[in-house]
């Protein structure tokens, strides 16, 4: 909880920012769900389930370290004082035997296997006096929130798929899509081998007269060495190669992966297809 609070007041400050200026986007949101949390109703008619969420002000210690310090629980006496001490919940005595054999690898029957660890047993059991149930311990498919202030928000109204965000991000910069060809060939065909080359080459071009470049997150390579002249000019490269000079004098990093050299480009090309049927280029 402490974490999320710290959170919020970041976006405070990045809203504060956003807030002044027509050139600025603020994206809040998750990548993922995890161990899908839900709130369960406590008590006769749910009449205490407003005092148990009430229990998580009383937390000292996150649930990524709690486990830490049980590990060092020598009894179920032991685990008891340690939540009374850092979450302020009492367990009892059948709970915290539980908790302290699981300790020592002997584990109460769960047929949950998502539950079957320290971390898991420890959630459903803390569940009884908190309300906060969870599914498994690893990243789940629930909806996140997603929203956004500023210049573009609306492109994130609705329902949006996690994965579309970066590319929404990528259309309000003017860019596009990585594009990823695959070529599918049969390397003992040494005509084949040619003309996949041939055209990893021609698309290469292609996205250069459209505009693009030669590699986006990933670095050059041996496939593409070759062609670093028709998008950088003779003393571009001159200097790109002056740059890493300065961090790699002896040429021990990734020699001849990078910047051109027509003897070794090409025979790193043909070696990029030995051995291996159905490759991508």
């Amino acid at each position: 909880m402490w974490d999320q609070l710290a959170f919020d007041d970041a976006i405070e400050v990045a809203y504060e920012f956003a807030a002044k200026r027509n050139d600025t986007l603020l994206i809040i949101t998750s990548d993922h769900g995890n161990s899908n949390p839900g709130l369960n109703g406590m008590g006769g008619e749910y009449e205490a389930s407003n005092k148990a969420m009430a229990m998580l002000q009383h937390a000292k210690c996150s649930f990524e370290e709690l486990p830490n310090k049980l590990r060092n629980a020598g009894s179920a006496d032991e685990v008891r004082d340690i939540l009374k001490a850092q979450l302020g919940i009492e367990i009892n005595g059948e709970e915290a035997a539980a908790l302290a054999g699981t300790i020592k690898g002997n584990l109460p029957p769960i047929w949950n296997r998502q539950h079957r660890n320290l971390q898991g047993l420890l959630g459903q059991i803390l569940s009884n006096y908190n309300g906060y149930g969870w599914t498994g311990t690893s990243h789940t498919a629930d909806y996140t929130w997603i929203t956004a202030l500023g210049t573009g928000r609306e492109e994130f109204h609705g329902l949006v798929r996690n994965t579309d965000a970066f590319y929404k991000m990528l259309k309000l910069f003017g860019l596009s899509r990585n594009l990823h060809p695959v070529l599918l060939f049969d390397d003992s065909d040494p005509d084949q081998v040619a003309r996949v080359v041939l055209a990893g080459d021609e698309i290469l071009a292609l996205c250069l007269r459209e505009g693009g470049s030669l590699s986006g997150e990933h670095g050059i390579g041996t496939e593409k060495c070759a062609v670093m002249h028709q998008m950088f000019t003779a003393q571009d490269l001159a200097l790109m190669k002056r740059v890493k000079a300065v961090f790699n004098p002896s040429d021990a990093l990734n020699p001849d992966k990078m910047f051109p050299d027509t003897r070794y480009c090409y025979e790193s090309k043909r070696r990029l297809t030995a051995g291996r049927r159905g490759a991508a280029v």
